[in-house]
């Protein structure tokens, strides 16, 4: 850490030199000026810009660096509660971006439900997290694999799901709006009928409260 505090302020005292010269370089009518100092300035001003960059790039490539790792542990699952909930481990896991409708919305509830039962139920799957682990109810969010099955995108994929957007966790976002795509365009699952979703999952959540 101190070796990098140091490169900073080296970087930072670079700048400053070379902005200054910048500065200079910009004030002075190119006329009156000496070759010789045309010369420095003009280097002065191709380092502070290509300087300028490098520190654009060492920084953000600090902060990726030092981004949060996403956690990643497999468990056989146990209990597939419906299209878009498991438990393994002895933890209830909300899968992350899809929302599948409910049982009692006939017939896409039960096929979604026996979908996810014969994709993952007593096969070992990982969990990867997002930047929220849990939702208000202690579940656990997150992205479902099973070997290098995305089962999240599987079911959008077949249509045994729609997307939900659900920031900040939206890691996969475009991947699975894709997916969702792909089945819209070839008609599978819920999205066999043209115009057929009426009432969607979340709507007839917040219609039964």
């Amino acid at each position: 850490m101190t070796k990098l505090k140091r490169l900073i302020k080296k970087a930072q005292h670079f700048l400053s030199e070379s902005a200054g010269l910048y500065k200079v370089r910009q004030g002075i009518p190119e006329i009156y000026a000496k070759p010789d100092v045309l010369r420095s300035t003009r280097r002065a001003v191709s380092n502070y810009l290509v300087l300028k960059k490098i520190v654009v790039i060492f920084v953000v490539g600090t902060l990726c660096w030092n981004a949060p790792v996403f956690a990643l542990d497999c468990f056989p699952v146990e209990h597939v509660f419906d299209g878009d909930t498991i438990s393994a481990h002895e933890q209830k896991i909300r899968l992350l971006g899809i929302d599948a409708y409910e049982y009692d919305q006939l017939p896409y509830g039960k096929t979604a439900k026996d979908f996810l039962t014969k994709l993952v139920l007593g096969k070992k799957v990982c969990i990867e997290t997002d930047v929220e682990k849990k939702d208000i109810y202690e579940r656990t969010l997150g992205y479902v694999f099973l070997d290098k099955v995305f089962v999240n995108e599987e079911l959008l994929k077949n249509g045994q799901a729609i997307l939900y957007n659900f920031p900040p966790n939206v890691k996969y976002l475009q991947r699975l709006k894709k997916a969702q795509i792909y089945a819209r365009e070839n008609m599978l699952g819920i999205w066999e009928k043209e115009n057929y979703i009426k009432e969607t999952p979340y709507q007839h959540r917040h219609k039964k409260q």
